[in-house]
């Protein structure tokens, strides 16, 4: 009797051309942004160090299983494929040490924005034409960043700064949460319904309101806060 030649064993790892998920330290850092968490406030919640949070984004080391799921209840998106990163795969330390460093989400950090340039601008009563003639610009340039765009925050860019100061532009302070909490008490607004107008869950309302020390208010829900009758104390 002919004996069949042995069958081909079987990798214990199929491929189904699915390629698996990669939750690395780019996409930890993308996710944290999105959510305006500050390094501190989620190591605190991850029993780590800031430092720590800070290495792993900066060297894209892979996000700990056992962390995922304390992430994902804070509002990281676990459930889908995680965004493919536009950053090279060989991000010199350097600039990722300075790109981290300024992050809007980090405590403390002011953003110098299109919006509080408009603001400072019309503080200075200086015209679109005149301004974009001392900074040697384009006046559509200055129209671009003052133009708002739905979930875009548009940056001043770094090479204005100088000469704006010079002008008597004013680096905007941030706006913290006791101030956020005082507004809404004053207008009578409850945590939940705020929430809901923001687009955001009812922790982080919670979080920025009572984190110690003080959160920054996230620069993305300033246009909302106004429109309730939120007063910007920085004015």
């Amino acid at each position: 009797m002919t004996i069949p030649p042995d069958l081909p064993k079987l990798s214990a790892k199929l491929d189904t051309g699915v390629p698996e998920r990669r939750f690395d330290g780019r996409w930890f850092r993308r996710e944290r942004e999105q959510l305006a968490i500050g390094r501190a406030k989620l190591a605190a919640q991850l029993g780590t160090s800031p430092h720590q949070l800070f290495q792993m984004e900066l060297k894209n080391r892979e996000v700990p299983e056992e962390w995922i799921a304390v992430v994902a209840e804070l509002g990281f998106r676990v459930a889908s494929e995680p965004a493919a990163s536009s950053l090279p795969d060989q991000e010199d330390e350097s600039q990722a040490a300075v790109a981290s460093a300024s992050s809007p989400s980090d405590p403390l950090i002011p953003v110098f924005d299109g919006e509080s340039f408009r603001q400072e601008r019309l503080r200075l009563r200086m015209t679109i034409s005149g301004l974009a003639a001392r900074l040697r610009i384009s006046m559509m340039e200055i129209r671009l960043l003052e133009l708002p765009e739905p979930g875009k925050r548009k940056m001043v860019p770094q090479q204005w700064l100088t000469p704006l100061r010079g002008l008597g532009f004013w680096d905007p302070k941030p706006l913290l949460g006791d101030w956020f909490r005082s507004e809404r008490e004053r207008l009578g607004i409850a945590r939940d319904l705020l929430a809901a107008r923001l687009g955001v869950k009812v922790w982080r309302v919670e979080h920025v309101e009572t984190d110690k020390p003080p959160a920054q208010v996230p620069p993305e829900w300033l246009a909302t806060l106004l429109a309730l009758g939120f007063i910007d104390s920085r004015r």
